[in-house]
């Protein structure tokens, strides 16, 4: 069983009722039940998400590391490279929200 706070949209994965929610301490009223083709949607597209996280944290150290260089003498090659690790970072974003309007968050 599955519950969504309706206050924040938290989930909570245990099968035990939280007397308040986890994230905004909204009461237990706020922590609706989610319907079985709503856990379903989540489940489905946690390692989808699990891995657009993992690359959207590599993406950021990559560009930091790249930003430092630019002090520096750079070439065309690190130029390119801050460019699409920008860009890249912006997709994934993109991408999770979407994934997060859809429901398929958890």
């Amino acid at each position: 069983m599955m519950y969504k706070c309706s206050r924040c949209g938290y989930v909570h994965w245990m099968s035990e009722l939280p007397e308040n929610c986890p994230y905004c301490h909204a009461g237990q009223e706020a922590m609706l039940s989610l319907g079985e083709e709503e856990c379903r949607k989540i489940e489905h597209s946690l390692p989808e998400n699990e891995t657009l996280v993992n690359v959207l944290a590599k993406l950021n150290e990559i560009s930091y590391e790249l930003e430092n260089i630019f002090e520096e003498d750079h070439s065309v090659i690190f130029d390119t490279l801050f460019k699409n690790t920008v860009e890249m970072t912006q997709m994934i974003k993109a991408e999770l929200e979407n994934k997060f309007k859809a429901g398929c968050w958890g």
